[in-house]
């Protein structure tokens, strides 16, 4: 599996995209969650605002991000959602299962109009299928996968495909023999 996450502030109307490479088909989940009142507002004695962000996920056609709703969505994912815009709740989810292959953004987006800061986390988890050699868990066997093999060279450490114990000549032969 391939899981990140991320904390960030968030003023009026700012935008927090991240670029997310998704090597093979996978099942993902995207989530955005948040305090319902900033801890500031509650400081400074100020009633509590209602916050409102938005979670979207777009594939990168070129040189921009092409939103994937509806009908464009067709040949993109299996099922699930790419867009979750409550004015309710504090916090946003997708779901998105056969999500193919390719480069996409992900983009959390601040919809209310108050002017306090408030922070919100972030994170993501991709159902990745393990991949013989892939040493990193980025679905893929690489130069990164080669970098960390040399870097346990001759211990028992990450790279010992063959499970003999150390790692040498014969599993770098298997991480070649895997390479993408």
């Amino acid at each position: 599996p391939v899981v990140a996450w991320d904390w960030e502030s968030f003023t009026q109307s700012y935008q927090r995209h991240y670029r997310i490479e998704v090597p093979v088909q996978c099942d993902a989940s995207f989530l955005v969650t948040w305090n319902r009142a900033p801890l500031a507002q509650w400081t400074l004695g100020v009633a509590p605002a209602t916050l409102n962000l938005r979670l979207e996920l777009r594939r990168i056609a070129g040189s921009s991000a092409a939103a994937i709703t509806g009908d464009a969505g067709i040949g993109v994912f299996a099922g699930g959602n790419v867009l979750s815009q409550s004015n309710v709740d504090n916090v946003e989810h997708l779901y998105v299962r056969g999500l193919q292959p390719g480069s996409y953004v992900l983009s959390v987006t601040r919809d209310d109009a108050q002017s306090i800061a408030a922070g919100a986390a972030v994170a993501w988890f991709m159902d990745v299928p393990a991949v013989f050699g892939d040493l990193d868990g980025n679905g893929l066997v690489n130069g990164a996968d080669l970098g960390l093999m040399l870097g346990a060279w001759g211990t028992a450490g990450p790279g010992d495909l063959n499970g003999d114990g150390i790692v040498n000549g014969a599993d770098l032969g298997l991480l070649l023999g895997a390479w993408d």
